[in-house]
């Protein structure tokens, strides 16, 4: 009887512990029917006097009561590869986020990694290859920021706004070329 008393607080206090609040729900119908379960379970496995048909019947008890809590941690493990999996590549859409930070705090080269990298997910990306032009000028290397905006130019899905832009760009980038010369 001691052992049944002692399986049954150290359930309230697992299920306490371990359950995020909204599985709490019912945890007193929990422990009382998953005590007993877990009691027959350890005598069992001390050679108490259970037999197999017990032990079935106590596992069956115990996943009826403990499948929300073991789907909902599964679910959490689930969301988390696949986030990590995301965020591995930083995503799956294009984001400057990161360049446009890099560029506030006048750190170019690292701005245009991040450019970079955004690119690999959309290699024709406008905005991306815009900035990498504006990045590439202001870095002093003309022959890269040409070639972004070669890019742009070359799309056939850009637009002709896109594409006034982009010839603007070189445009003033052969202007500068002309002025240090």
């Amino acid at each position: 009887m001691v052992s049944l008393i002692i399986t049954a607080i150290c359930l309230g206090i697992f299920i306490y512990a371990t359950q995020p609040e909204e599985l709490r729900a019912n945890r007193w119908v929990k422990i009382v029917f998953s005590t007993p379960a877990v009691w027959l379970i350890a005598q069992m496995a001390t050679g108490g006097p259970a037999g197999g048909f017990m032990a079935v019947g106590c596992t069956l008890l115990l996943a009826f009561f403990w499948a929300p809590v073991i789907s909902h941690y599964t679910s959490g493990w689930l969301l988390d590869q696949v986030q990590r999996f995301s965020s591995d590549e930083g995503g799956f859409r294009v984001d400057f986020t990161q360049a446009r930070i890099h560029i506030d705090q006048r750190q170019f080269p690292e701005a245009i990694k991040a450019v970079r990298h955004e690119l690999r997910k959309d290699p024709k990306n406008y905005e991306g290859h815009l900035l990498l032009a504006g990045l590439c000028r202001e870095l002093r290397q003309p022959a890269e920021a040409m070639a972004a905006l070669a890019v742009i130019l070359d799309n056939p899905a850009a637009t002709e706004e896109q594409k006034r832009v982009a010839r603007a760009g070189q445009e003033e980038l052969r202007n500068e070329l002309g002025a240090v010369k």
